[in-house]
């Protein structure tokens, strides 16, 4: 009897043991998966690889480690001799000779057999005691970031103490990823700037996307490549010959032939693609003269991305362009209409007329389109309706014409009903907005005006 007592006391003894071990290995051993490439883009493709991390202060071997993939039989022994040290990073590929030719530089081990998905692909990384040390699965879809599913990126880990599991603990790096090393902001002179991916009725020019030279040096698109989501052949779109952008200018890739019709001002355009890009979770990709892609981001038309982008005309504009494209915080709404070919300002329309710069619903306004004149029916209720005055602006916000009506050149329709005439005079065609003052100076109405050759 005492015997077994001692037998179980001395089995306490090593359990607690063990465990102080355990857990002071655990305190030791900062160890993480931090960048993952599960789906190269196929112009650049390394094949998978996995970066495991180790962010404490000292140097761990790592030796008999064991990498396991999805199936029990998927798994790779880490070879004996391999450490990492403080803040370093060791980079486990799938095949070699892929991994060498796009990262000739970057050390590697290798190769495991086993294939990465993004359809909650597990992975799990054993000590050399064969204990499970960590275990995540990550996804291709919302929330974690979607242009690494085989559109240039890489997952990049955020927080190593916080849980893998979850996709906001993750976004997309840079192209082709930063392996061995640690992530920098990424660079390129061109970027997509602004897009518009749902016209107003009154402003039917298309799908377009702006593309910025945020470098010094002039950039030569000639025969590069626009696409979106859709790695095909009918979604793609080669950039003409002679195409060419200057630092601190744009590019503006039309989908539709008549957007010069609506914006006659904006200089380099090239058009048309023929396919189209839409409003919910697209991706934009840029390719090189070689093929081989440049950049490419991800946007959304739900929370935490900006929600009026595409109501009623209104575009995505890029906030900073040193910080990634794919992120949500970094665009906001726009004007209407957008500012294709130009830098945003705050003095748009979409701002100076009011929230949406929408008709107001009972006012009528005919002929709209027009060529020379139009009538502007509106209820004034209370309000002084002996003189008028009404402004209207371009896209930019600019005023184009502000004209007075005084008592003799307003219609009074009856029951607070009046009516007065626009006329065209010297403006160009285009989109124009209105706003409608009272004397008192208070705005009784804004809309859009359509302009016709």
């Amino acid at each position: 009897m005492k015997t077994s007592v001692l037998l179980f006391k001395s089995g306490i003894i090593l359990l607690i043991l063990f465990t102080i071990c355990e857990n002071s290995l655990a305190q030791i051993h900062k160890i993480t998966i931090g960048e993952i490439n599960y789906k190269s883009d196929k112009s650049m493709d390394s094949g998978d690889w996995v970066e495991l991390w180790n962010y404490g202060n000292q140097t761990i071997d790592i030796s008999n480690w064991i990498l396991q993939g999805e199936k029990f039989n998927e798994f790779y022994i880490i070879p004996q001799g391999t450490t990492i040290g403080s803040n370093k990073r060791k980079v486990l590929v799938r095949d070699a000779v892929m991994f060498q030719q796009i990262y000739p530089g970057v050390d590697f081990l290798g190769p495991f057999v086993f294939r990465l998905s993004g359809k909650g692909q597990p992975i799990r990384l054993y000590d050399n005691f064969n204990m499970l040390y960590l275990e995540m699965a990550y996804n291709d879809t919302l929330p974690f970031p979607k242009t690494p599913d085989g559109h240039g990126k890489t997952l990049e880990l955020i927080d190593p103490e916080s849980d893998l599991n979850d996709g906001e603990n993750w976004f997309a790096g840079c192209i082709l990823g930063s392996p061995g090393s640690q992530f920098k902001p990424c660079f390129t002179n061109l970027v997509f700037s602004e897009i518009n991916h749902s016209s107003d009725d009154l402003l039917d020019a298309g799908d377009w996307v702006e593309i910025r030279n945020v470098g010094n040096v002039e950039v030569n698109v000639t025969n590069w490549t626009f696409k979106n989501r859709k790695d095909t052949l009918t979604n793609e779109f080669k950039i003409p010959a002679n195409t060419i952008v200057q630092p601190g200018e744009h590019l503006i890739l039309a989908k539709k032939n008549k957007f010069s019709d609506y914006y006659p001002d904006v200089p380099n355009v090239v058009k048309p693609f023929e396919f189209g890009i839409r409003s919910h979770q697209e991706i934009l990709k840029l390719y090189d003269e070689n093929g081989k892609i440049y950049t490419s981001m991800f946007y959304n038309n739900l929370a935490p991305w900006p929600v009026n982008a595409g109501n009623n005309g209104i575009t995505l504009e890029l906030l900073d362009s040193s910080k990634s494209l794919c992120s949500a915080t970094n665009w906001f709404d726009g004007c209407v209409g957008g500012s294709p070919g130009a830098y945003y300002s705050p003095v748009c329309l979409y701002n100076s007329i009011n929230k949406y710069s929408v008709n107001n619903k009972e006012d009528k306004i005919y002929p709209n389109p027009f060529k020379t004149s139009t009538h502007i029916e509106i209820k004034t209720g209370g309000e002084n309706r002996e003189n008028l005055k009404l402004v209207v602006y371009d896209f930019t916000g600019r005023a184009v014409s502000t004209e007075f009506y005084p008592e003799k050149d307003i219609n009074h329709l009856g029951e607070g009903w009046v009516k007065i005439t626009f006329e065209r005079k010297s403006i160009d065609p285009g989109m124009y907005f209105y706003r409608l003052y009272s004397q008192s100076n208070l705005t009784l109405s804004t809309g859009k005006l359509m302009i016709e050759n």
